[in-house]
């Protein structure tokens, strides 16, 4: 596809890969970032995940925070998100944070692991070497027009629900207090689960969804997807090759350019409930987006 960046040069001379800078944060300061998390409410609670926007100038700590990660990657700019903390308990699948605005000049995805729980289990970020110039975007096999939600049905499992205006289509006829199977969930029909989609059905999703990922269909190491990438489904996955499979360490600092399409491992299978980190998305020029419901 034609580039969606009118400055795609100036974006590409930039890009330095992937970096992990072990140890970066001391592990008291990260603490201190955790418990300032808890004071905080939350912008965005969903079944799946929760942010927590906050301003690096609302306390020292986040200060410093900016301040150190200046002093190791130089000065950079945040136009599309204000700085959160997101906590996910349910795996991220493969996306690109490209932002929306054509005239950008993006710089890099800035990582900061704050917490896992339980503490004893294990995490990954995986990053691949295939680049996106496009908006910010989900990769799947079929194209979609954003109204896939991950619900929890009544056992507690997380579902994919890949068109949520196909569920509340069969919400029609069904009865309160109903129980019905759908996208291999159960789920209870009563007038809090039909208020729950009505809001969901204006709620379409920030990121575009494409499949121009796939250009040949290369198939996708099998041991790989088993290993770590078994809650995306495997023909998502073509034509992608590996680039780091990043084990989360709090006290890390993950960084990498925002162009690299990435993901979270299957960290539920691992026995993960959830995790939380700092993400920035960095920028070269100061050009801040227009705040929406999306960017807090």
């Amino acid at each position: 596809m034609k580039s969606f960046f009118n400055k795609i040069n100036e974006i590409k001379k930039r890009e330095i890969g992937v970096r992990v800078y072990e140890d970066f944060f001391e592990r008291s300061f990260i603490e201190e970032l955790d418990e300032l998390h808890s004071k905080i409410s939350a912008k965005v609670q969903r079944e799946d995940s929760k942010k927590v926007p906050f301003a690096f100038e609302e306390n020292e700590k986040f200060t410093k925070l900016l301040k150190l990660i200046h002093d190791e990657l130089g000065e950079f700019f945040i136009n599309d998100f204000s700085p959160h903390y997101i906590t996910s308990k349910f795996p991220l699948r493969l996306h690109a944070d490209t932002g929306k605005d054509p005239d950008d000049i993006i710089g890099q995805n800035i990582l900061i692991p704050i917490n896992i729980f339980p503490k004893d289990k294990i995490a990954h970020t995986i990053i691949f070497k295939n680049r996106w110039y496009g908006p910010a975007a989900y990769f799947t096999s079929k194209k979609s027009d954003g109204y896939d939600h991950i619900l929890k049905d009544i056992n507690g499992k997380f579902v994919d629900i890949k068109d949520i205006q196909v569920l509340n289509k069969r919400l029609n006829d069904c009865k309160d207090e109903e129980l019905i199977e759908f996208s291999e969930g159960s789920f209870l029909v009563n007038k809090l689960f039909r208020e729950k989609i009505s809001k969901l059905l204006n709620s379409k999703r920030y990121n575009i969804r494409t499949n121009d990922h796939i250009t040949i269909g290369k198939p996708f190491d099998i041991k790989i997807y088993e290993k770590y990438l078994t809650h995306q489904p495997y023909e998502d996955l073509k034509d992608l090759e590996i680039d780091t499979i990043y084990k989360w360490k709090i006290g890390d600092l993950l960084v990498w350019d925002r162009s690299l399409i990435h993901c979270s491992d299957n960290y539920i299978r691992n026995g993960l409930e959830y995790k939380t980190a700092i993400p920035l998305f960095s920028s070269n020029i100061n050009k801040p987006a227009p705040r929406t419901k999306d960017s807090f």
